[in-house]
């Protein structure tokens, strides 16, 4: 038997929600073993699990925003976190990640010119950065012509 122990809860998402705090996963079992995926924290929100890295003492990695930590880390610049590039990323995360993490955006854009596929559909990570930057660039421009 093998445990699958995954850090998913509920409140992320909808799709998230539907899933079963304990399941077999169909996909990795096998006629010789048979592997579980659990969800510990599937009832938790998100109040729940900082509240118990703060009264545990346990140190949350700094790429979370300052706001979530309560031992004066800063600098951090996500409120979700997995992979260092997520498909599932906003056009925000994006932006930051290409700001605070520039090696990682620049090996995932690297990868997409290589195989001439993008992550998201429609446009590669330095299109999106490029048009969320033109769009402040000019909503800015804007806000400085209001009288």
């Amino acid at each position: 038997m093998i445990v699958n122990c995954i850090g998913i809860r509920a409140e992320e998402s909808h799709s998230r929600s539907r899933l079963a705090p304990l399941a077999v996963n169909a996909s990795l079992t096998t006629r010789d073993r048979t592997v579980y995926n659990w969800l510990p924290i599937f009832d938790q929100s998100l109040a729940d699990v900082l509240a118990w890295h703060w009264v545990n003492a346990v140190r949350l990695h700094p790429v979370y925003v300052p706001e979530y930590h309560k031992d004066g880390t800063t600098g951090g610049y996500l409120r979700r976190f997995s992979c260092r590039v997520c498909i599932f990323s906003t056009d925000a995360d994006l932006r930051a990640i290409y700001e605070n993490d520039r090696e990682a955006f620049e090996q995932v854009s690297n990868l997409e010119s290589k195989l001439d596929y993008t992550m998201r559909p429609g446009a590669s990570l330095v299109q999106i950065v490029s048009a969320q930057t033109s769009t402040a660039i000019e909503e800015a421009r804007q806000q400085s012509f209001c009288f």
